[in-house]
C-alpha cells in the first residue's frame, strides 16, 4: 500500500465456515468526521454495483416464479418475463408492444432491429454487442446473437474442417439433446455447449433417427447447421455499462418500482446489510456504497444460494474470450498498445450472469471475481471481490473483497484475491492497462495504469507524472497497529511484491496471517441495524462529483458515466 500511494482501505475475508474478517487499514484525509478508516466507513464500490444488480434480477425473476399472482408485493412483474425475454417486449400499451420510436426501449438505438434481439440473459454475460461507455442512441460494436447467431455456435466448438466432420461423430445422451458431445476420431471426446437448447433440439431431431445417440453429419446437414441462410454472428463478449442500464430501465418498466427500492426489499434488507444502498444516484452500473463486510456477506450469500447459483455457469462460449473487444474507439479507445494473453489464460476465463468466471482444465467453475474503478482525476476508486468455489458441492470455500479510494487500488488484487483467480486478472491487467504492483506503476501516477503498455501517446503523459512522483508516499497512520507500519525511510528498491511484505509485517495478510474474526452474530448484527449510531461513510466531496469534467474510463469495470444524463 505505502509503495502505491494507498493510504487507507478496507478488506474482508470469509472462510468455509462464513466467518467474515475485518481489516480496516489506514486512514483517508479527506474524511469529514474521521479520516482512520473503520470497520464500518463505507466506500464507492463503482462496478462492484453490477453483480448486485446481476443478482437482484435474478431473485426478482425466481420470486415472481413462485409468488401467487394474486398478491401485490414490491418487485412483481406486470409481464411475463424470464433471462430470454426479449426487453423491448416489456414495453407495452394495453397489452400491445410499443413499436419504434413509441417503445422507449428501441428509442435508446441507432439500430432498432439489432436492439430486439437483446435479453436480460446477454447483458448479465456481456454479448449484447454494446460498447463499454456511451450515450443514446447506442451502437452496436457488434451484432448480438440472433437465431442465426445460435444456429452457428451450436457448432461452434467442432472442427472448423468439413473433412473432419465426416470421420467424426456427434453423441447425444438418449432423450437429452441438453447433453451433447462431440467424438472425435483419435476416440476422445468433449461436451459440446449449446446456446439454445430449443432450437438445436429441433433442428437435430429434423437430421437424427428418433432412437439414435450416435451418428455422424453429410456435408449439407453440416452447412444447414453452421451457416443457415448464408451467414451467422458470433457470441462474443464485450463488457458494457449501456448493457446495464438498459435492464435497468426495464425492470423499472416490469415493476413499476425503483432499483433503490427493489434492492432494500429484495437483498439489503434480508442480507441485513444495513449500510448499502444505490442512492441518491440510483445507477445500477457504478452508484453502490456499501462496507467491505456487507459485500462479504453478499458475494458468499449468492454462490451458496441454490436457486441462484446458476450464475456461476459459463454463459459466454469458449472461444469468446479469445475476441478483444475494447472500447469503442470513437469513445475511449483501447488504452493499451498490444494484448498479450496467452491462448492458455484465455481458455480458463469465461463470464456468467454478473460475474467473471476462472475454470480449471477440465472446465468446472472453481472461482468467481469482478472489480471495480470509477472517478476523474481529483478522486479515484478501486475495488475487487473474489471467491473459490467447490466444484462439486458448489459453495463458497473463501471469499476476500478490498475498497480503495486510491488510483492505484488494484496493486492489491493479487495479494488479496484467492490465488486461484490468476487466470482472471491475468486477463484483466495487460487487457486493460492497469498495474498489477507497485513496480509496474513505474514511479508514475496516472489513474494507476502501467506506462509500459499504454497506448505511445499516453505512455508520454503517464511519464510526465514521474518527474514530480519519484515515490508515492501516504501519510503513516494505521488502524491496526502503526509501528508495525514500513519506515517511511526503508529501501523501496527492493519494493518487488511490497504491497506483501506490507501484509507481512502487519501480520494481517487476509489470506494466511488472517487476523482475529471480528465475527458477526445474528443478535450484534440485529443491535447493529436498531442503533441510532450515524454511519461513518467516505466524505463525498466536490471532486467526487461526476459532471463538469473529463471521466477517466479505462476499463470494461468502469463505468462512472452517468446512464441517464442524455
Amino acid at each position: 500500500m505505502q509503495a502505491g500511494g494507498i493510504t487507507g482501505a478496507s478488506f474482508a475475508t470469509v472462510d468455509s465456515q462464513g466467518q467474515i474478517a475485518l481489516t480496516p487499514v489506514g486512514s483517508i484525509p479527506d474524511h469529514d468526521l474521521q479520516p482512520e478508516v473503520k470497520e464500518d466507513t463505507v466506500f464507492q464500490c463503482a462496478s462492484l454495483s453490477k453483480p448486485v444488480f446481476a443478482y437482484l434480477v435474478l431473485k426478482l425473476i425466481e420470486a415472481n416464479k413462485t409468488k401467487s399472482d394474486e398478491e401485490d408485493w414490491v418487485g412483481k412483474f406486470k409481464t411475463n418475463f424470464n433471462l430470454k425475454t426479449p426487453l423491448y417486449e416489456v414495453f407495452k400499451d394495453e397489452g400491445v408492444v410499443l413499436k419504434g420510436d413509441n417503445n422507449p426501449f428501441l428509442k435508446l438505438f441507432s439500430d432498432q432491429e439489432l436492439a430486439k434481439r437483446i435479453t436480460a440473459e446477454m447483458v448479465l454475460s456481456h454479448t449484447t454487442g454494446l460498447p463499454i461507455v456511451g450515450n443514446p442512441p447506442y451502437q452496436f460494436q457488434f451484432e448480438p446473437p440472433g437465431t442465426q447467431g445460435c444456429d452457428f455456435y451450436l457448432m461452434s466448438e467442432l472442427p472448423e474442417s468439413l473433412e473432419q466432420y465426416k470421420i467424426s461423430y456427434i453423441y447425444i445422451k438418449k432423450n437429452d439433446t441438453r447433453e451433447l458431445y462431440y467424438i472425435k476420431p483419435d476416440g476422445e471426446y468433449e461436451k459440446v455447449h449449446i446456446v439454445d437448447f430449443d432450437l438445436f433440439e429441433e433442428k437435430i431431431n429434423s437430421i437424427k433417427n428418433k432412437d439414435d445417440t450416435q451418428f455422424h453429419l453429410s456435408e449439407e446437414q453440416i452447412k444447414n447447421i453452421v451457416t443457415p441462410n448464408g451467414g451467422h454472428t458470433r457470441m462474443h463478449y464485450a463488457y458494457s455499462g449501456p448493457g446495464i442500464e438498459c435492464l435497468q430501465v426495464t425492470l423499472k418498466e416490469l415493476t413499476g418500482s425503483n432499483l433503490e427500492t427493489l434492492a432494500q426489499e429484495h437483498i439489503f434488507g434480508p442480507l441485513k446489510m444495513p449500510k448499502s444502498t444505490y442512492s441518491p444516484e440510483g445507477i445500477a452500473a457504478n452508484s453502490l456504497k456499501t462496507t467491505a463486510e456487507e459485500y462479504a456477506k453478499f458475494i458468499t450469500t449468492w454462490i451458496n444460494d441454490d436457486k441462484l447459483n446458476y450464475a456461476f455457469t459459463p454463459v459466454t462460449p469458449a472461444d469468446s474470450m479469445k475476441s478483444d473487444y475494447l472500447p469503442n474507439p470513437k469513445s475511449v479507445g483501447r488504452l493499451v498498445a498490444a494484448i498479450d494473453i496467452k491462448d492458455e489464460v484465455r481458455d480458463l476465463v469465461a463470464w456468467g450472469l454478473g460475474m467473471g468466471l476462472v475454470k480449471n482444465k477440465e472446465g468446472q467453475v472453481i472461482g468467481v471475481y469482478h472489480t471495480g474503478d470509477m472517478g476523474n482525476s481529483t478522486a479515484e476508486w478501486r475495488s475487487g471481490v473474489g471467491a473459490v468455489i467447490d466444484p462439486e458441492s458448489k459453495r463458497c470455500i473463501e471469499a476476500s473483497v478490498y475498497l480503495t479510494k486510491s488510483p492505484n487500488g488494484h496493486i492489491l488484487a493479487e495479494q488479496v484475491l484467492p490465488s486461484i483467480l490468476k487466470p482472471g486478472l491475468d486477463y484483466f491487467f495487460p487487457t486493460y492497462g492497469f498495474a498489477r504492483n507497485p513496480e509496474e506503476l513505474d514511479g508514475t501516477n496516472f489513474h494507476g495504469m502501467n506506462p509500459r503498455i499504454l497506448q505511445s501517446e499516453l505512455s508520454k503523459v503517464a511519464y510526465k507524472t514521474k518527474a514530480s512522483t519519484q515515490h508515492l508516499e501516504p501519510t503513516h497512520q494505521s488502524v491496526a497497529n502503526p509501528s508495525n507500519l514500513p519506515k517511511l525511510e526503508e529501501d523501496f528498491n527492493e519494493s518487488t511484491d511490497s504491497t506483501r511484505k506490507m501484509f507481512h509485517q502487519m501480520n494481517i495478510n487476509p489470506l494466511s496471517s488472517r487476523p482475529e474474526p471480528l465475527l458477526k452474530t445474528d443478535k450484534s448484527q440485529e443491535k447493529e441495524i436498531s442503533s441510532t449510531k450515524p454511519v461513518q461513510e467516505v466524505k463525498k466531496t466536490e471532486e467526487d462529483k461526476m459532471e463538469g469534467e473529463p471521466i477517466f474510463n479505462p476499463t470494461p469495470l468502469s463505468t462512472s458515466f452517468d446512464p441517464y444524463k442524455k
